[in-house]
């Protein structure tokens, strides 16, 4: 069974904005009426879809106006990915509140170099899989004091190359590497005493347990999920019923729970602390915190 001693808490960080309640939801976000028509409609996360919405779309665009820039640092993708006026909603260990992307996107950064501070000093490489624009690890290595190595592993070239050149433009010791999911390709010299750690993109994975055998065996000193758990969001809420609706309606993966599950009860790994719906972007979609070691 799964250890549920918690780990660092979300109430170590202040959310930012406006709390409100969950019937003011729908004002802020179409979400819930569109979750609560009677429709059958799927999008699909397979991986030619994937592609096409952030490889070909969101961050293809994101990296032509990148590159456009005369100083493409990462205040600069910040100014291009957050808004500093628009107001949405987020989660905040199971509290409403209203802000800026900007600000929600600060407050999260808070949450994970909390949680990786505990363990990430004695590391000599910091790896984030699917790693996208590289957003958070950017942030990351810009905080760092001790000049550790930092990887970005990716799928999706326009992210790796969004990453690069941020990286580049700040002089960061950041790396950046493809992998895929559903095929990893590791070797025992890259992850080897790393910390790994995953934000809202094992979700896109198929086979969970799959990726997470092929991290175990290069032998990392921790995995660090931070992931939407399917398992965690709960029947007897709104909000945990519209989680698991729009959870499904977006074809996110919900077997990472079941594997990690099943990797303790093999002995190939321990879970020492897991955090439920601590954060959310999407409210409807909070991500909870697990950390995982090698046995």
């Amino acid at each position: 069974m799964i250890s549920t001693n918690l780990g660092p808490t979300p109430s170590q960080c202040i959310p930012v904005g406006v709390e409100i309640d969950v019937n003011a939801l729908p004002e802020k976000s179409l979400w819930p009426a569109k979750l609560l028509e009677d429709s059958k409609t799927v999008f699909q996360k397979t991986k030619r879809e994937i592609i096409r919405e952030f490889n070909d779309e969101k961050w293809g665009d994101l990296l032509t106006k990148l590159s456009e820039l005369v100083s493409p640092d990462h205040d600069a993708l910040k100014q291009l990915m957050f808004s500093e006026s628009e107001e949405c909603v987020y989660s905040f260990d199971g509290r409403l509140f209203v802000s800026t992307p900007r600000l929600i996107d600060q407050l999260y950064k808070r949450l994970v170099a909390r949680e990786l501070a505990e363990t990430a000093a004695a590391a000599r490489v910091i790896i984030e899989i699917g790693s996208g624009t590289g957003n958070l690890i950017i942030h990351l290595a810009r905080q760092s004091s001790t000049g550790d190595l930092y990887k970005a592993f990716e799928l999706t070239a326009s992210g790796r190359e969004i990453t690069r050149i941020v990286a580049s433009q700040e002089r960061l010791n950041i790396e950046t590497q493809f992998l895929d999911f559903d095929q990893p390709a590791l070797t025992a010299q890259e992850f080897n005493g790393a910390i790994i750690f995953s934000s809202f993109a094992v979700v896109y994975c198929k086979q969970p347990e799959n990726l997470l055998r092929a991290i175990l065996r290069e032998k990392p000193s921790e995995i660090i999920l931070i992931e939407p758990i399917f398992q965690f969001f709960d029947s007897e809420t709104l909000t945990g019923l519209l989680a698991k609706k729009y959870f499904k309606v977006n074809d996110y993966c919900d077997q990472l729970y079941p594997a990690i599950q099943s990797l303790e009860s093999q002995g190939f790994v321990k879970c020492v602390a897991v955090n439920k719906n601590v954060f959310g972007h999407n409210p409807l979609c909070p991500v909870s915190l697990m950390r995982l070691r090698p046995v």
